[in-house]
């Protein structure tokens, strides 16, 4: 977090990076943001917060640890996914989308249809109780 830290401190954009702890209502953070960045380093079973950010039309940048990239799809149409550790690829991400207003519009609204065919309730619900129905 440290290392974070400086970074934002020694950036021209300091006044417009905020790191946060948890936050009881993350939605309202996510309807605020032009980007959503999931940057975890170690397991993430189902990439809710991607999910979320989809839902809102909003673009994600994400590392492709456990189900994130399930969640977030094909990098570049869906998403920017990247390897944990790949800083490079994540900052550059960031810049493209900070700075091209079309793109992140069109990223978001490809994530929204994504999310809409996957992980809308109803779809979800009953591709549960199918599996259920067959004995899984």
């Amino acid at each position: 977090k440290k290392y974070v830290e400086k970074i934002r401190n020694n950036s021209v954009f300091k006044k417009k990076i905020f790191l946060l702890n948890y936050i009881k209502n993350g939605k309202d953070l996510i309807n605020q943001s032009d980007i959503v960045l999931i940057s975890s380093q170690e397991w993430e079973s189902f990439g809710f917060t991607a999910v979320e950010a989809m839902a809102r039309k909003k673009p994600v940048i994400s590392t492709n640890i456990g189900g994130l990239r399930e969640v977030v799809g094909t990098h570049l149409e869906t998403g920017f996914l990247f390897e944990k550790n790949d800083i490079d690829g994540f900052s550059e991400a960031i810049i493209k989308l900070s700075s091209d207003e079309r793109l992140r519009k069109k990223i978001g609204l490809n994530g929204y249809e994504r999310g809409k065919q996957l992980f809308d309730v109803n779809i979800m619900s009953r591709k549960y109780k199918n599996l259920i129905s067959q004995g899984y």
